[in-house]
């Protein structure tokens, strides 16, 4: 499996993380999804994936703005990303060795993230110079991708579920003119698996902005809407690879607008 991500940032350090929900294990605990643009909905669609915001699960478990103790706060009583595999930079600040987790050379360490403490950094986006110690048993392993061998991946998640976490840490302070707020990001990835052996055609799944059709506060409209997605117009954001289909960012909003029990959210 290899996963990229071209998150573009205006002024933070950029986490990701690989982790499993399984019943034997409290490392994730991800309520079903439920996604739609409706006031009870829990998620949106963005292409191929669902994605929740941790803070609105939060709010919708009473607990209010996530604090130390929260169900949804990462890595105190609520998700432990302790055992988790590292995409970008560590947990917790360390353990970006993932070897100690999968062996074998069959999963790549993380990548070794860019710090824009100084608000020089623009564009996150993970390349070769920038790469950790490459898995040395993956066949075709590439130096622009993070890697994992499909076998060691479903031993580590034991029949759970795949998710990826991103901290969302952009500070307000930096001016834009493209972005609603300096806070706000926009993202992209892609996840592809992979035959080694070259007997079926590779598969891939996306998170974009390309099938963002929902409506606002109409039911059985789980994908995001239209101002969630956003095009590549500017040259800080002309990255992204030539694919009609998947050209679009993910809007990625630093705030959100938390309504009373059954009213819609609004679109931005």
């Amino acid at each position: 499996m290899r996963f990229t991500s071209i998150p573009v940032l205006a002024g933070a350090v950029f986490g990701a993380a690989l982790a499993c929900t399984t019943s034997a294990s409290a490392d994730v605990i991800l309520p079903p999804p439920d996604c739609g643009l409706a006031g009870t909905n829990n998620c949106l669609q963005f292409s191929d994936f669902s994605v929740y915001s941790l803070s609105l699960l939060n709010f919708q478990a009473g607990a209010g703005p996530i604090g130390p103790s929260d169900p949804y706060a990462v890595s105190t009583n609520g998700i432990s990303l302790q055992n988790a595999l590292v995409v970008g930079t560590g947990v917790s600040g360390s353990g970006s060795i993932n070897s100690d987790i999968v062996g074998g050379g069959l999963a790549d360490d993380a990548y070794n993230t860019p710090s824009a403490a100084g608000g020089g950094l623009t564009n996150f986006q993970p390349t070769a110079g920038n790469q950790g110690a490459q898995g040395a048993n993956i066949p075709g392993n590439t130096s622009g991708t993070w890697d994992i061998t499909i076998s060691a991946l479903n031993t580590y998640l034991n029949g759970g579920t795949l998710n990826f976490f991103f901290n969302l840490n952009q500070t307000n302070s930096q001016t834009t003119t493209y972005l609603n707020s300096p806070e706000d990001a926009l993202g992209w990835m892609q996840v592809t698996l992979r035959d080694s052996t070259g007997q079926n055609q590779s598969i891939s799944f996306w998170l974009d902005g390309d099938a963002c059709n929902g409506v606002v506060g109409a039911p059985n409209s789980p994908n995001c809407s239209p101002g969630e997605s956003y095009p590549q117009n500017n040259t800080n954001n002309t990255i992204l690879p030539v694919d009609p289909a998947h050209d679009e960012w993910a809007y990625i909003h630093g705030q959100i607008c938390v309504s009373p029990a059954g009213a819609p959210f609004p679109s931005t």
